[in-house]
């Protein structure tokens, strides 16, 4: 034997051997891990490509399921509330009925509208703080204001808290998604529609003479600005009521206004004063009369209004505002000083803010238990607190700063509605494509219950609130139904991506797991073949050896 043949030799079995020895490495990490592809290279590309899309479908579905699970924790925390304000309307009704009892007389009753107002507070706590992870649970009034530094319509929720902007230029030239002028005036009348998705403001269309404005709507999810027909003047007001109707006084008329064609409607009241804010609530309308400035309440399928108070003139370009149900009324009677009547008993108080403090924007929340304001010299939004005492005199007390503006130009403006854009709490869910459940929070304010001006100071007081707490009962029922109903879907939608992930992972396996009996098999016969070529190779080498001391020798 040549020594070339004997080195060629040695070279072929050093091959076979390194090549068992890679194979047995392989099959030694695909048992190990489980997994075919262990490196791009082994197995089928194709096969590797269809591996890694079942894998993303399977990740996404995961974080998916997390969302859902994290959404009836939610809803839990939301019935849950709901629960608690079900018994205190409970012991409400409880404590109206004691007050019908015809054997005690009204000072008896002092003691039993106490607790009334205090569970009637309560709520109102409840609704305004519950929240979960800073979402309102059962609460949905929020604050909007415009921004004169950004040009933006920023929002929150009364606390402050979940602050938020619309993406959307609304300077006096800005166009929407559509390209059409939005038209909106700072200067103007505006505010948010119950359900949050919208604004709703009193703005130019090109081509209108000046001081005409028309009725608009601004679709906060679509970015597409809703003109109106009718024609209205600078200075005409807007108000939503507790169902999402709008209204606009315009010129001494409070005409209702479609919210879907911007159309004029119906004629609620005309004998308004131009350029005044009013309320509307439970059918009625609640504003400054034309005739002899009182605060006058009056039901269109009634009859004449009925004035609540005496004279009350709102000075030109004084700030002056009406809680949800017209119960109060207040004005800035004074530079840095607010006054506010109780629209019901007349009487009233005023709280001064400070000496030369220059307060903007005076506006009840619905429930009427607070008035937010901006402060100029502190370019914040503050509140002062507002009730009465056992003897029904207005009780005024000073509040805290909510939202902290960066300086005079942060808050042009500034209204209270019904809801804000982050009252709907929105859980994106993945499958095969991603698509989104949104939950809107449900409202449990006394304003939305239809509770906030009941009292059981007197019997007639009483028997008109037992009807009332019991029908609030109902709505709150319903309420109830709305986070039933979006639990229940949860439920199913989780439900079905376990399903669809076991499915998943199942195919997935198919083509990725590692068959244990197929590569056992495998690693034994790469093992045997390894060690015979190692054995073989060991015999060549000594063979080589003795070689070589031969010619030595």
């Amino acid at each position: 034997m040549s020594i070339q043949g004997l080195s060629g030799s040695a070279f072929g079995l050093n091959t076979h051997y390194q090549q068992h020895r890679s194979n047995l490495a392989k099959s030694v990490s695909r048992l190990a891990s489980g997994d075919r592809f262990v490196n791009a290279g082994d197995g089928n590309a194709a096969e590797l490509s269809i591996s890694q899309r079942f894998r993303h479908r399977i990740r996404s579905a995961d974080a998916s399921t997390t969302s859902i699970q994290t959404a009836q924790a939610f809803l839990d925390t939301a019935d849950s509330y709901s629960q608690t304000v079900t018994n205190i309307l409970q012991r409400m009704v409880e404590i109206a009925s004691s007050s019908t009892d015809g054997v005690i007389n009204d000072p008896d009753r002092v003691a039993l509208q106490d607790e009334f107002a205090s569970l009637k507070h309560e709520i109102t706590e409840m609704t305004r703080q519950n929240t979960f992870f800073g979402k309102q649970t059962i609460g949905r009034e929020g604050m909007l204001s415009y921004d004169d530094n950004s040009k933006r319509m920023t929002y929150w929720q009364t606390t402050g808290a979940e602050q938020g902007q619309i993406e959307r230029d609304f300077s006096s030239t800005a166009l929407d998604s559509e390209q059409k002028l939005i038209g909106f005036d700072p200067t103007e009348a505006y505010t948010m529609s119950r359900d949050g998705k919208s604004v709703l403001f009193m703005g130019t269309v090109a081509g209108d003479g000046a001081g005409v404005l028309r009725a608009k709507r601004y679709d906060i999810e679509t970015h597409t600005v809703y003109n109106g027909t009718d024609l209205f003047a600078t200075g005409d007001t807007l108000h939503v009521d507790e169902i999402g109707q709008l209204r606009v006084n315009g010129s001494g008329t409070v005409y209702d206004v479609d919210l879907s064609s911007l159309a004029r409607t119906a004629t609620m009241v005309t004998d308004i004063r131009t350029g005044t804010e009013f309320t509307a609530y439970d059918g009625s309308v609640i504003y400054s009369r034309t005739a002899d400035s009182a605060i006058t309440t009056a039901d269109p399928n009634v009859g004449p209004g009925t004035a609540l108070t005496g004279a009350l003139v709102f000075g030109v370009g004084v700030d002056h505002t009406f809680s949800g149900t017209g119960g109060f009324v207040a004005e800035e009677s004074a530079p840095g000083s607010i006054r506010v009547i109780d629209s019901r008993t007349g009487n009233e108080t005023t709280l001064a803010i400070g000496a030369g403090t220059s307060v903007n924007n005076i506006q009840f929340n619905a429930d009427g238990d607070r008035i937010y304001y901006t402060n100029q010299d502190t370019n914040g939004i503050h509140y002062i607190n507002v009730g009465t005492d056992a003897n029904d005199n207005v009780v005024l007390t000073a509040g805290a700063k909510v939202v902290q503006g960066v300086n005079n130009s942060s808050f042009n403006g500034l209204e209270l509605g019904g809801s804000t854009a982050g009252s709907s709490v929105k859980y994106v869910v993945a499958q095969d494509a991603p698509s989104v459940l949104s939950y809107e929070a449900i409202d449990l304010s006394l304003y939305n219950l239809r509770l906030a001006d009941d009292r059981v100071d007197t019997q007639a007081n009483a028997a008109i609130a037992l009807q009332e707490v019991r029908d609030a009962q109902n709505r709150l029922s319903a309420q109830r139904a709305k986070i039933g109903a979006m639990a229940s879907r949860f439920k199913f939608v989780l439900s079905s991506h376990r399903s669809y992930i076991a499915n998943m992972v199942g195919v997935e396996s198919q083509i990725r797991d590692v068959d244990l009996a197929e590569e056992s098999t495998r690693y034994t016969s790469e093992q045997v073949q390894m060690q015979a070529a190692q054995s073989v190779l060991a015999q060549y080498n000594t063979l080589k050896g003795n070689v070589l001391r031969l010619l030595g020798a």
